[in-house]
């Protein structure tokens, strides 16, 4: 889960999945789901959806991200899995995000690789999780600045917010969400907050030893599987998840 969710990020940051050549891959990649999945290539994508969280419940953007960030992964530890037309997506996927840093920001990297990628986005998650960044919460919810707490909907860039660590940190941009469906998260000490599914949050499941980061949609399939998460930094377990309205976020 920890190289999806830093995938998508790090697209996001690079503004690379609102180009034209993300779209053409995404458009490939369902194209080749719809033909491979019927015939040679049926198992590897059976296999690829039992390892993507609430696979089912997805909308189809979301679902083929999910399978675009699984693929590039396979690629890197596992290529020889990969169906041969999918091997070549990823290279064409990887030598399209070359093509897109060197126009964008004049940075080349010739001898990118799907580990390089993979590494990248995974430095570039281990970042934004130190700066206290996510996905979305509720605009109401109530943020710690170093002015006190504010609503969430009232930050703006340049703001300073106080991260997980105790930092205090720059808000660098704001991307409001529109209309989502909000969730309650309720922990052992009975403190809740609230956020969007696909809100980021560092947790360690019962009988293992790290943190992982994960998607709140994630959390809440494994609880429905009767999984238990502690939270970090506040060592209290999650015991409730509510969807609680539909708003702003």
């Amino acid at each position: 889960m920890l190289g999806h969710e830093s995938f998508h990020l790090l697209l996001k940051a690079l503004k690379f999945n609102n180009s034209p050549q993300y779209k053409n891959l995404m458009t490939r990649l369902r194209n080749m789901e719809r033909i491979l999945g019927k015939g040679e290539g049926s198992r590897w994508f059976k296999e690829a959806y039992a390892r993507i969280p609430a696979a089912d419940r997805l909308n189809e953007e979301t679902r083929l991200s999910e399978l675009a960030a699984y693929t590039v992964e396979q690629y890197e530890s596992a290529p020889r899995t990969l169906p041969e037309a999918l091997a070549k997506w990823v290279n064409d996927f990887i030598a399209d995000v070359k093509a897109w840093l060197h126009d964008k920001a004049g940075v080349n990297y010739k001898g990118m690789t799907a580990a390089d990628l993979s590494a990248m986005a995974r430095r570039f998650l281990r970042q934004q999780t130190v700066s206290g960044k996510g996905r979305a919460q509720p605009l109401s919810a109530q943020v710690l600045t170093s002015d006190g707490y504010r609503r969430m909907g009232d930050i703006q860039a340049g703001d300073k917010v106080i991260a997980v660590n105790g930092d205090i940190t720059q808000v660098d941009a704001v991307f409001p969400q529109g209309r989502r469906e909000i969730y309650r998260i309720t922990i052992s000490d009975g403190a809740s907050t609230r956020s969007t599914s696909d809100h980021l949050w560092s947790v360690r499941k019962e009988g293992e030893e790290d943190f992982k980061v994960m998607p709140l949609a994630a959390i809440m399939e494994g609880m429905g599987k009767g999984e238990r998460f502690e939270i970090h930094p506040l060592g209290q377990e999650v015991i409730r998840l509510k969807n609680s309205w539909k708003g702003a976020a």
